[in-house]
């Protein structure tokens, strides 16, 4: 089995050398949207798939793409109206149908993408990494209660919303459940078909169908094909799933590598600060790796808390990293002795974090980004490299850290 494994990973390895190359030569690699940084921003995302879906969209093709995605997946939409006995007409719909973005409903909040005419509204909820909220989708289903909605949950891969998220009223059977990874990517295609005529068009969306391939882990078609030949010869199918059932854990351990050296290093910093170190183990942080996509969690945190000031009071605060901007931050507040926010402390915190922090009230990003769920965790094979970058990480903290000592002593010398 060893040695079929290898034999495997390196014919494996000769095809992505191969596609390489042809990337390189042609030009392959070079993506819009990751040079500009919207590869995991919910909102950027959003915006970009309604700007395509609105007949008044800027690519002046009118109803032609916001029919395609209706036809493309008809067969998900089917009996998934809320209200029975829904009469549903797609060239009348489209005639009228108006796109928004982050439509404000007030207390049921902000709907992602919305298409709504008088009588009917699909609503598209976006989720890339962060969690559910509470009770989100009844909220949304009961602010257009007066017509016939259609509720989409739209995820990297398709899974269900929790069921803090459903609520009481609403029932996952009513949802409508679509992945970046199959059916976005497949209604893009048909769009791409669409635009042959038109290449401003087609390239953009060329590139965000790779675009969406990288972050759903997806290779490109040709090399899929090539490779799925491959696994298809001499059992190497059950050796690629053996290595495919260890793969997750394999990349949280190059994490993990990267947060623990991290916790190591800012140890004699938090002592020499005076807040209470918290060394967290090998297998502690390999388990918030693991944990966090399950979650929904989009970051990463290790909380150090603050010895107590007066009457319960503590301050808290903690390093993590974005997953949606591959941002690293520091955020601090305080708490009392159950380790909940302190509310009436809210407005002197926000006061605290004006001057340190000048562009957020909790926390500020800081150093380079970390890519974790991209082509960066590979920076981590090498250990000198994991540790050289760790140190790098901890030396931003600690400018950061001095200075927020001083601003924790001002605000509780204040109180």
């Amino acid at each position: 089995m060893k040695d079929k494994a290898n034999s495997l990973l390196k014919q494996v390895e000769k095809i992505i050398e191969k596609h390489d190359a042809i990337d390189k030569v042609t030009g392959g690699k070079f993506n819009i949207f990751t040079i500009l940084e919207r590869d995991r921003s919910e909102t950027r995302h959003s915006r970009f798939l309604a700007e395509l879906l609105d007949p008044k969209g800027s690519h002046g093709q009118g109803k032609v793409y916001l029919k395609l995605f209706y036809e493309t997946l008809e067969e998900e939409f089917k009996e998934r109206w809320l209200e029975q006995n829904v009469s549903f007409n797609l060239e009348t719909f489209t005639d009228k149908a108006l796109v928004y973005t982050e439509q404000s409903n007030g207390e049921n909040g902000l709907i992602d993408i919305i298409i709504e005419t008088t009588t009917h509204a699909i609503i598209i909820e976006n989720k890339i990494h962060a969690g559910d909220q509470d009770k989100q989708l009844e909220r949304y289903a009961q602010s257009k209660k007066n017509k016939n909605i259609l509720i989409i949950y739209l995820t990297l891969d398709g899974h269900q919303p929790s069921q803090n998220s459903l609520g009481e009223r609403l029932k996952v059977e009513n949802v409508v459940l679509l992945s970046y990874a199959i059916h976005i990517i497949k209604w893009l295609k048909a769009c791409i078909n669409e635009s042959v005529t038109l290449p401003a068009i087609r390239e953009t969306l060329v590139q965000y169908v790779k675009l969406l391939q990288k972050m759903t882990y997806q290779t490109g078609e040709m090399m899929e094909k090539e490779m799925i030949e491959l696994l298809l010869k001499d059992g190497n199918l059950k050796v690629a799933q053996e290595i495919s059932n260890v793969l997750n854990k394999a990349r949280a351990e190059l994490e993990a590598r990267f947060w623990f050296q991290v916790n190591k290093l800012l140890i004699p910093y938090i002592n020499e600060y005076s807040f209470q170190e918290k060394e967290y183990t090998e297998q502690e942080i390999m388990n918030f790796v693991l944990v966090r996509p399950k979650s929904g969690d989009s970051m990463l945190e290790f909380w150090y808390a603050r010895d107590e000031y007066q009457k319960g009071q503590y301050f808290n605060f903690g390093i993590g990293c974005d997953n949606i901007d591959n941002r690293l931050y520091i955020g601090c507040y305080p708490i009392d002795q159950e380790h909940k926010f302190l509310q009436d402390s809210c407005s002197e915190c926000i006061k605290l974090l004006e001057d340190p922090f000048k562009t957020n009230k909790h926390y500020i990003y800081f150093g380079e980004k970390r890519d974790f769920f991209g082509d960066g965790i590979y920076e981590l094979l090498d250990e000198n490299r994991c540790n050289e970058l760790a140190q790098d990480t901890v030396n931003d903290l600690v400018l950061i850290l001095k200075e927020l000592k001083t601003h924790i002593d001002n605000y509780f010398n204040k109180k």
